[in-house]
């Protein structure tokens, strides 16, 4: 054991809030109330039936996302949001449609076309003070905060200031460079003599020769999968290290039928990979692959089984909600993610490597859910948002669609929020990175460019989803 007085934190009071959720009643048609607060970048919800006389008792801890405590007498927005979820019914329009308009006020009406249910809510903000006395530049002890004594085999990484402080009381700074480096998993620097041959197949991935390879995903049991769109292959490399190819032959596909071979098998299926080849791994260890210049998705099944699950392949004169997701026309395909219910949604649209607009696909029916329009506030409805420049998405824990957006002067990070608003969490201001740290996430300019992978951006989405 080791002390440190340094590491020791003094009596912390707490800020809270007495939220009242329900009313005397409820009306009859109400399925369930969800509330959300937001304070310092901490998210926290609960979900509460539809009864009346509901109240929540929420104390800060005067810490932020990363569980690091804020100086006694900081102030942080907390946001508080109620929503009223009902089953969605549809109606005719009566002729009286246009003086019920606006009928419920100042209340958030969010709702998606073909989805089961609408929410309506409102949300409300309210500074709360930080009254603890928390001890400088110590993670370590809101971590584990004992008095200042520490394991000496136990230690702690401050991500603020860069510093691992050793249970043995040491410290150490990453200006060091002490966590520096890269570690290869796979190629070999130098390309395969023809995309027809095995180019190290069955063989170490670090031995193995890879193209263009700009997505990346990670299956549920540890394996790695590449998108190796010059080769137009879809490539596994198995926790063990070894690299095989789990559909394409090497060959470019130049219409979407010939990735759906007679014999259904993966390997049988010839791919094109201009523009990439954007992955997404299901919850069943499914690969789930979108063919940009081709305009389809499909999926190989765990047992290596390939078939169309999205995308027409040619250009159609309208979407509707609902509609066939293999009757849909999907232009320029970006990226991919899948909810843990197995609800696949797409970015799609636009040009190049960027695209406009947000797709879902849900028991083989398609939904456009956001994107073409013209707001970039902090705040809007979905539908409304633009999202010109999406380059990546991920799901986060709480349901929300994180969106990485490139954009002039200053990028996106964008999340779709469970009750159908997107909001910004990062970017759009004008802080470069040396002058960022510590700053609102929303303050920081940010630059990108290109094609992002999968698994390249989503440690970053996250951190700057907590960041908020």
């Amino acid at each position: 054991m080791n002390y440190r007085s340094d590491r020791t934190s003094g009596r912390r009071d707490r800020s809270g809030l007495e939220i009242v959720v329900s009313g005397p009643s409820v009306p009859a048609s109400l399925k369930r109330i969800e509330l959300q607060i937001e304070v310092a970048g901490q998210v926290i919800t609960r979900t509460f039936p539809a009864a009346p006389n509901q109240g929540f008792t929420f104390q800060w801890n005067d810490r932020d996302a990363y569980g690091r405590p804020l100086k006694a007498g900081s102030s942080a927005l907390a946001t508080v949001k109620i929503l009223y979820i009902y089953p969605t019914t549809y109606y005719a329009a009566p002729a009286e449609v246009s003086q019920s308009f606006a009928r419920f006020g100042n209340s958030e009406i969010v709702g998606v076309r073909g989805a089961p249910t609408i929410s309506i809510g409102a949300q409300s903000s309210v500074y709360l003070r930080a009254k603890g006395e928390a001890a400088p530049d110590s993670l370590a002890s809101s971590l584990n905060d004992v008095g200042g004594w520490t394991l000496d085999i136990h230690h702690f990484y401050d991500s603020t200031s860069g510093t691992i402080y050793l249970g043995n009381g040491d410290q150490r700074n990453n200006s060091n460079g002490i966590f520096a480096g890269f570690r290869r998993i796979a190629g070999t620097g130098s390309g395969c003599a023809s995309a027809r041959q095995g180019c190290g197949d069955g063989g170490p991935a670090l031995l193995a020769q890879l193209s263009s390879a700009p997505y990346i995903a990670y299956g549920p049991d540890g394996s790695l999968y590449v998108g190796d769109s010059s080769y137009h292959r879809i490539r596994k490399i198995s926790p063990s290290g070894i690299i095989t190819t789990i559909a394409g032959t090497g060959e470019a596909a130049y219409t979407y039928e010939q990735s759906d071979p007679p014999s259904g098998l993966a390997k049988d299926a010839v791919l094109s990979g201009y523009g990439g080849l954007p992955l997404a791994i299901g919850p069943d260890g499914s690969v789930y692959f979108a063919q940009p210049n081709l305009g389809v998705i499909h999926r190989i099944t765990p047992d290596g089984r390939i078939a169309r699950v999205a995308g027409s392949g040619y250009a159609i004169d309208y979407v509707d909600d609902g509609m066939p997701a293999t009757a849909v026309d999907l232009p320029n395909i970006r990226s991919l993610a899948i909810a843990p219910d197995g609800t696949l949604y797409v970015a799609y649209g636009g040009y190049s490597s960027f695209a406009t607009t947000l797709g879902m696909i849900r028991d083989g029916r398609f939904w456009w859910v956001a994107g073409l329009g013209s707001c970039l506030a902090d705040s809007c409805s979905a539908r409304e948002a633009n999202l010109s420049g999406i380059i990546q998405l991920a799901i986060a824990p709480d349901g929300s669609i994180v969106i990485l957006q490139s954009y002039s002067p200053s990028g996106f990070i964008r999340r779709l929020t469970p009750w159908g608003t997107v909001e910004r969490i990062a970017g759009g201001g004008s802080r470069i990175w040396d002058d960022a740290d510590g700053f609102p996430a929303t303050e920081v300019k940010l630059n990108f460019s290109g094609h992002y992978g999968n698994g390249l951006v989503s440690d970053v989405m996250v951190q700057s989803t907590s960041s908020n």
